[in-house]
Parts: structure tokens; C-alpha cells; sequence
């Protein structure tokens, strides 16, 4: 899989912040090659009637994983809507 500079360093600082952790380019590019297949390989994504529906079920039950907090305010941003799909088809 082929990265940009750019994506790679950023793919480095992310995994310093996340697991404190500097990782060598040749690391980072295995890691993130790792990862973006891991992705393809599992990842299905929602239609908007399901993640009304999985977001009012969060709602009702209050609760609501950190992780999920982020994700769930993508919909008022769709600047970040358009970021994270291309994120999702890099390397298609």
C-alpha cells in the first residue's frame, strides 16, 4: 500500500499520542498498512436510518462509549463527513 509523507507522519504522531511510542517509518508504514487492511477487510458501513437508529439506542440507554462521542458528532460536520470517507477508500 502506498502512503504520502504526509499520511505517514501523521499515522507516527497519532501512535506516539495513542500508545507513547515513537515508531521508525519502515514501523509505521508496516502498522499502517496493517491497519488499513484490517479495515477493508472488516469494516461495513452504516446507512443513515441504522445510525439514527444505533445513536437513539445510545440516547435511551445513556450509554454512550467515549470513543463513540466523536464519531456521533460527524454528522453536524460535513467537511468531516468527506475527511473520514476519504480516509475509509484510500488504497482502493
Amino acid at each position: 500500500m502506498n502512503f504520502t509523507n504526509k499520511q505517514l507522519d501523521s499515522f507516527i504522531v497519532l501512535y506516539e499520542q495513542q500508545f507513547d511510542e515513537k515508531l521508525t517509518r519502515a514501523k509505521a508504514l508496516e502498522q499502517a498498512t496493517a491497519l488499513v487492511s484490517l479495515v477493508k477487510l472488516t469494516y461495513k458501513p452504516m446507512t443513515r436510518v441504522e445510525w439514527v437508529q444505533y445513536s437513539e439506542h445510545l440516547r435511551v440507554n445513556k450509554n454512550i462509549p467515549e470513543i463513540y462521542k466523536g464519531l456521533m458528532g460527524l454528522y453536524n460536520y460535513p467537511d468531516k463527513i468527506a475527511e473520514y470517507k476519504q480516509i475509509m477508500a484510500y488504497g482502493n
